[in-house]
């Protein structure tokens, strides 16, 4: 059959799941989208019965109500025929949609707690992004099962939910690669996607209780702990206590709960190395080593200016220490107010906030192998000047080369990084903050970090919770998804004929 505008084409399978310049199937995405939406109902029966535990009978209904809906939604959404395999850009709008609407189906029962509709939206989305900036000043006034339920979702938000989706969304194939992009997993190449994504979750789990336990044994609260390891191991960053980090009872735990926070900002594939015996692929790896050499680099660095403002020397190591790996790990937990930080802590704690984590981890910012690649280019472009003509000079990361195209496609993700940041500042400068504190706050909802100089609050006005909340969004998405979404080449024109 011939391709027309918008008619059906045959193509092979591997052309139509890789291609993104076809439209998308609205039978696929309402298939596929049902079996996802059946799993955002099963991940909420969670929240609906901590409601029912802690007594809050309006919240529960509230919850068994979106649990209802999507269960519904997801019943019909399976009745639909549709192939097996799904396109690329069917898996990112997918992917994008899990993220963007999640928070919309939650933020009614948040708001049953007592938070205003556009509160309960913003805290919605800064969980589901495990991005931790809060529109709640005090959280131990607050109802614990609405704490909980904020940990719970930074969880199923960071590469659990993603990995989930996987294995319940699409049986196989390039389509399940393409829906853990927006997490980071886009090294990956293996012959069942699946069967790696259910060993990446059960890495994820074994991370998330025996961090538990950890934490448990340091804090003697067995509560605290899981909601605080809930939030780091998804380098999240929401916490119950109001001080985070520094209102902990045992000086400890806030040791114990940064470096869960530094083990979650590794790549996840590499635990399943060293489960295979192979050591030295985890000890070898570039991102690795740039992680700890980075966050060591920062840490002193914010100890040196924290020491030179005035803190003594065991404060300055401990708070320079814990910021540092806060927030290089994006993990937003904080033993002293970022208000109170002088300019040049500021200053470090944006760059480091901008590189992140490992590709692979839940960590956020534009990622270390995105910077290792762009210090290559860097490097490759020196040495070409001193070069003959025709000699042959090429950019490895790892021993591998990285081809022209790839690299374009790694860049692609800090230019649009830089870029959203600074239209974001825009708003904020035009409200009067200042600049040094609006840059921060949005590389911290870029980077989703949760990191705050106190500019997010309930009385933070609605369009400038709009704009965190659209940074937080791009950047857990990591711009490609959004970008695949709003483009017209993926709702109008030729379609692959369905087999």
């Amino acid at each position: 059959m011939a391709a027309t505008a918008s008619g059906p084409e045959k193509v092979s399978p591997e052309k139509r799941l890789t291609a993104l310049e076809h439209a998308v199937r609205p039978r696929v995405l309402a298939r596929y989208g049902g079996q996802l939406a059946i799993t955002v109902a099963i991940l909420n029966v969670l929240p609906l019965g901590a409601a029912l535990f802690a007594g809050a009978f309006v919240s529960a209904a509230a919850f068994a109500c979106v649990v209802a809906l999507l269960g519904c939604c997801g019943w019909l959404g399976l009745r639909v025929e549709a192939p097996e395999e799904i396109q690329a850009n069917e898996a990112l709008v997918l992917a994008a949609a899990a993220f963007v609407l999640t928070p919309l189906a939650l933020a009614w029962p948040l708001s049953t707690y007592g938070l205003t509709p556009v509160d309960a939206w913003f805290e919605a989305v800064s969980a589901v992004t495990t991005t931790g900036l809060s529109t709640i000043a005090a959280p131990q006034q607050q109802p614990w099962a609405l704490l909980l339920t904020r940990s719970w979702m930074q969880w199923y938000g960071g590469l659990g939910f993603a990995l989930l989706c996987v294995v319940m969304l699409v049986p196989r194939g390039l389509a399940a690669r393409r829906l853990l992009e927006p997490s980071g997993a886009r090294e990956l190449n293996i012959p069942s996607m699946t069967i790696h994504a259910r060993q990446l979750f059960v890495a994820y789990m074994a991370m998330s209780v025996i961090g538990w336990l950890a934490l448990w044994l340091a804090e003697r609260d067995g509560l605290a702990a899981l909601m605080h390891v809930l939030s780091g191991v998804s380098t999240g960053g929401f916490s119950s206590l109001n001080a985070s980090l520094a209102g902990f009872r045992h000086p400890a735990s806030a040791w114990v709960l940064s470096l869960i926070t530094l083990a979650a900002a590794v790549s996840l594939p590499l635990y399943l190395s060293v489960a295979r015996g192979d050591w030295r692929r985890f000890a070898m790896d570039p991102e690795f080593r740039a992680l700890l050499i980075m966050t060591l680099v920062f840490a002193a660095m914010l100890t040196a200016i924290l020491a030179a403002s005035g803190i003594n020397l065991p404060a300055a190591l401990k708070h320079g220490f814990l910021l540092g790996v806060s927030a290089q790990t994006t993990s937003g937990f904080s033993s002293l107010d970022p208000s109170v930080l002088p300019d040049a802590a500021k200053w470090t704690s944006i760059l480091s906030m901008t590189v992140g984590g490992s590709v692979g981890s839940t960590a956020g910012g534009i990622k270390l192998l995105r910077l290792l690649v762009l210090l290559r280019v860097v490097q490759l472009f020196v040495r070409r000047m001193g070069l003959p003509p025709h000699a042959v000079a090429e950019a490895r990361i790892n021993g591998r080369v990285l081809e022209a195209g790839e690299i374009l496609q790694i860049l692609a993700v800090p230019t649009l990084f830089i870029a959203a940041i600074a239209v974001s500042v825009i708003p904020f400068l035009v409200h009067g903050y200042v600049p040094i504190d609006a840059l921060f706050e949005v590389v911290s909802a870029t980077g989703t970090v949760g990191l705050s100089t106190g500019i997010t609050g309930s009385d933070l006005p609605g369009v400038l919770k709009t704009v965190l909340a659209f940074d937080m969004l791009a950047g857990r998405l990591e711009f490609i998804a959004l970008l695949v979404v709003l483009s017209p080449h993926t709702w109008f024109g030729k379609r692959y004929e369905s087999e």
